[in-house]
């Protein structure tokens, strides 16, 4: 017994659902490595990097997948048998590189920022389920007038 095929309206919303998550994926991701990139430039007395965002990558190349997937449906013409194991096997890789990607790039972020001479200030670190906050400054006795100022 076959399975009935997703209505056209629901098919619509998973694929706005999909390229939304895409695009806000990439988003972040841009927005939180201009604001890195630019405060390596400008050299500034402390930064605060959001480690979460790293996942937005991983996240992109997964959700542009399903995308693709559900927006060749719409369209009405779904991808063959081959497009889709292509297109799951993407979405796979893209998850996968959301927890690989996190955990790298973690590593490679951390080696930028002490290579350009900022030291991580651990009393400010902020950690949840979803997200590590890492504030960065150039000189210890920043990171202490921080942790004043949020007294």
């Amino acid at each position: 017994m076959g399975s009935a095929a997703p209505s056209k309206s629901t098919m619509v919303i998973g694929f706005l659902m999909f390229a939304g998550l895409a695009m806000v994926s990439v988003f972040f991701l841009v927005s939180e490595f201009n604001l890195l990139i630019t405060s390596l430039n400008e050299q500034v007395s402390h930064l605060v990097f959001e480690k979460f965002v790293l996942v937005g990558f991983g996240g992109f190349i997964a959700m542009s997948a399903f995308a693709v997937a559900t927006g060749a449906h719409v369209l009405g013409s779904p991808l063959q048998d081959y497009g889709q194991a292509i297109a799951l096997k993407v979405a796979f890789a893209g998850l996968l590189l959301m927890i690989v990607g996190r955990i790298v790039g973690g590593y490679v972020i951390d080696g930028v920022l002490i290579s350009n001479g900022y030291l991580e200030c651990q009393e400010l670190l902020d950690v949840g389920p979803r997200h590590r906050r890492e504030t960065w400054a150039l000189t210890e006795e920043v990171c202490e007038q921080i942790k004043l100022e949020d007294s």
